[in-house]
Formats: structure tokens, sequence, C-alpha cells
């Protein structure tokens, strides 16, 4: 798996795939999206690259996704939205349930699983992009805006967990 920046260096423009053949002046490129799935194939000339990046965390995790055959759900995320929801109960479902999630706060985030529920906090195990554990936070359920689960962001994260 390689990561390349063609014409110049944008890593927001980044390609990311496998090198399937290999000419004299180019290459042939299978291209996998952010969730590790097969998007297309390209060929790019040697001459057009400008960077070229071999490993690192964000390579390693697409391709354990690849590797491990992980698809993308059609499905869409749950939420529980604050005042809509009774977030206490809530919680204590997903605390049972053991998934992941993702826990708003305004505009500020935090992933992880609930590992206990108060009537006016609860703790989670973080969980980092690349499914490592980050620690423990408590919140104060007021802070809380929303909740989501079971979307294609959550479930990755849970799957790179596993792996």
């Amino acid at each position: 798996m390689v990561c390349i920046c063609v014409g110049r260096i944008e890593w927001n423009n980044r390609i990311i795939g496998y090198v399937k053949n290999m000419y004299a002046s180019k290459f042939k490129l299978e291209v996998i999206d952010e969730f590790g799935q097969k998007k297309n194939t390209r060929i790019f000339l040697f001459g057009a690259v400008k960077s070229l990046e071999i490993g690192g965390i964000y390579n390693n995790n697409l391709e354990k996704l690849n590797k491990g055959k992980w698809v993308r759900s059609k499905a869409g995320p749950k939420y529980a939205i604050a005042g809509k929801n009774n977030i206490y109960k809530k919680l204590n479902e997903l605390l049972e349930a053991r998934v992941v999630c993702t826990f708003f706060f305004g505009t500020e985030f935090s992933i992880g699983k609930v590992t206990q529920v108060t009537q006016e906090e609860f703790s989670i195990l973080n969980i980092a992009y690349d499914g490592t554990s980050d620690g423990i936070s408590v919140f104060d359920q007021t802070s809380l805006t929303k909740i989501r689960w079971a979307s294609n962001f959550e479930k990755r994260i849970a799957f790179l967990a596993k792996v």
C-alpha cells in the first residue's frame, strides 16, 4: 500500500492504494477510499508523483480494513438528542450494548464506549481513530448535546479495535 501526491503535495488530495502493475514510465494503482474499500483503478506517470508514503498509522489502518474485508454499511447512523430523548436511559442502554459511540458536546466530541452511568455523570473508555484505547473520560450529562452510534465512522473504529 502506498500514499501518493500527484502534481503537487496536498495531503487533503492524496491518493492511497495498491500498486498493481509497473511499466517503464508509469504504474497502475488500485485506489481505495477512507474506509479501505476499492474505489477505482488509475494509471499514473512516475514523473507526476511528488511524494510517496509507505506505512504509517493511517495507511496501516486502511490496509487492515481492506485485508479484513470490512464493508461499509448502507444503514444510516442512529442518534439520541439531548432534550428529545431520555439521555440517562439511552446511556444505560449503550452501556449494556457495549457499542462504540460518538458523544457530542456542542462543537467538541469524544469517541468511545460507555463504562459507567450515574444520574449526573457518565464515563467512557475513549477509543482513538485507529481503534486503540485512549484513556477514560468523565462527563456531566448536562453538557451532552447528542450521541451517535452505528454510523460507518463508529463501525470502522470498532472493527479496527477488534483487529
